[in-house]
């Protein structure tokens, strides 16, 4: 088997977004997923951020939509306590929430509330969405898995094994701010 480090990387995001300042926190999920890995990613998540004491996070259930991702922003927008960091399960409805936010609101994202998703895709680029997420090492995860198919076909008896990858964290525009505005303030 040939995987990212889920669990990991949860909690890689939650200690960048308790670094950088956010202290109130929503994570939005797929709905009643059997993928083990969406269940990791929530749980690192989780973890991570009762190590930086933080024990309130609302989670979401969202399917894995641009559509599914702005509902969750429209319901944590109407909130009394509207989260400062939203997480997202998926990038695709991280994207979503970011409209949510501009269409709805004068939030600043960024700096009033950050957004962050899960496997980068190109688009995370875009200036438009500029989303800090966590990229899954893709090639070497193929590589990886070549390789593993060739030495199965060559040794059929090979024991089985298991590679976990870690996952990288690119910081974007959607989440840097927060702690330097705090800075400036003080």
């Amino acid at each position: 088997m040939v995987q990212s480090n889920h669990f990991h990387s949860g909690e890689q995001m939650a200690e960048y977004l308790t670094a950088m300042g956010y202290q109130r926190f929503a994570y939005v999920t797929a709905e009643k997923s059997p993928h083990l890995n969406l269940r990791s990613r929530q749980e690192g998540f989780l973890s991570g951020l009762i190590a930086h004491g933080i024990d309130k996070c609302q989670i979401i259930p969202a399917a894995y939509s641009y559509k599914s991702g702005w509902e969750a922003g429209t319901f944590l927008l109407s909130q009394k306590d509207v989260p400062d960091a939203i997480f997202c399960s998926g990038d695709i409805n991280g994207f979503g929430v970011i409209d949510a936010i501009r269409q709805q609101t004068s939030l600043r994202l960024g700096f009033d509330i950050g957004v962050s998703g899960y496997d980068a895709p190109i688009i995370g680029d875009f200036q438009g969405y500029s989303m800090t997420a966590l990229a899954q090492p893709t090639t070497q995860l193929a590589r990886d898995a070549v390789e593993m198919l060739l030495q199965l076909i060559a040794e059929p008896e090979t024991p089985k094994k298991k590679i976990i990858r870690p996952m990288k964290l690119i910081i974007r525009t959607s989440t840097q701010m927060r702690k330097h505005q705090a800075e400036q303030n003080a």
